[in-house]
C-alpha cells in the first residue's frame, strides 16, 4: 500500500449536544494508506470515536483532528460547533436557557414549558441569529423573535443596523423606529463616506454621500433627505468620479 502524502477531513460543521455526526478522513493519493487516529481538543465539549463519529457533550467549539497512522506529520482538522441540547416539550426552561430546534438556536425569555420554539412571534423563545462576517467583524443576523437593547447590532438585507432602544419584532430600516443604519455589511472599498440612510441619526459635522454629492449635517437630523437650501444638509459639492 502506498504511503500517503496528505490527509483531508470532511463532515458537518455542527452537532447538537447529546447527538452525533460522522466525519471522514481521506488520504491522497488515491489508494494510499488511509489509517488515521482521531482526537478532540476538549472531551468535555465533544468526543470522537476511533471511526470518526463525533458526539456532542456540551455546547461549545472544539477541534477534531485526524492524524495519519503511516506518517504522524500528516494531519488535518475541522472545527465543530456543539449546539445546545434539543428542545424537549416536557422540560421546564427558565430565562436564559438555550435549546436547538429544527436547526436553529433559541433563548428562553422567561419561564416556559411546552411552547414550541418559533411558534409564537412574541413568545417565550427568541431565535438567535446566525453570525455573518462583515468588514468590521462578525455580526448576528436579525430575527423577528429576538430581543435587542440599545447598542445591539444586527445584519439585515446586507446592511448593519444598531438598536437605539429596546426592540423586538421591528424590521430594521425606515426613517423612524429603533434601528439606525450603520452602513453596508461588507465595505466595497469604493468610498470612505457612508451613503445617506433614512434610518440613521446624524449630528452636526457628519458627512454622507447622496445623489453623487457630498453632504454635511448642520444639526441633528434623521429621515430628512439631503437637498434643498434650508434643510439640515449642506452641499459640499460633487463626489469625484469612480476610477
Amino acid at each position: 500500500m502506498a504511503a500517503p502524502d496528505g490527509i483531508a477531513v470532511e463532515g458537518p460543521a455542527s452537532v447538537v449536544a447529546a447527538e452525533s455526526i460522522p466525519l471522514s478522513a481521506t488520504a491522497t493519493p488515491a489508494g494510499a494508506d488511509a489509517t488515521v487516529t482521531w482526537a478532540t481538543s476538549d472531551a468535555s465539549i465533544a468526543t470522537v470515536s476511533a471511526s470518526g463519529v463525533v458526539l456532542g457533550v456540551a455546547p461549545g467549539v472544539v477541534t477534531i483532528t485526524a492524524t495519519s497512522g503511516a506518517d504522524a506529520a500528516l494531519a488535518d482538522a475541522v472545527v465543530v460547533t456543539v449546539l445546545p441540547f434539543a428542545w424537549d416539550p416536557s422540560a421546564t426552561y427558565v430565562k436564559g436557557d438555550q435549546v436547538t430546534f429544527e436547526g436553529a438556536v433559541y433563548t428562553a425569555q422567561w419561564w416556559t414549558r411546552g411552547e414550541v420554539p418559533g411558534s409564537v412571534a412574541a413568545g417565550a423563545w427568541a431565535r438567535v441569529g446566525a453570525l455573518e462576517t462583515c468588514t468590521a467583524g462578525d455580526v448576528t443576523q436579525w430575527t423577528a423573535s429576538a430581543v435587542y437593547v440599545a447598542g445591539d447590532r444586527v445584519v439585515y438585507d446586507g446592511r448593519v443596523y444598531e438598536a437605539a432602544w429596546w426592540t423586538r419584532g421591528t424590521v430594521p430600516g425606515g426613517a423612524s423606529g429603533p434601528w439606525q443604519d450603520r452602513g453596508a455589511c461588507v465595505d466595497s472599498g469604493e468610498s470612505t463616506v457612508e451613503t445617506w440612510a433614512s434610518s440613521t441619526v446624524y449630528v452636526a459635522g457628519d458627512q454622507v454621500a447622496f445623489d453623487g454629492h457630498l453632504w454635511q449635517a448642520r444639526w441633528w437630523t434623521r429621515g430628512t433627505e439631503p437637498g434643498g437650501q434650508w434643510g439640515p444638509w449642506q452641499d459640499l459639492g460633487a463626489l469625484p468620479a469612480a476610477s
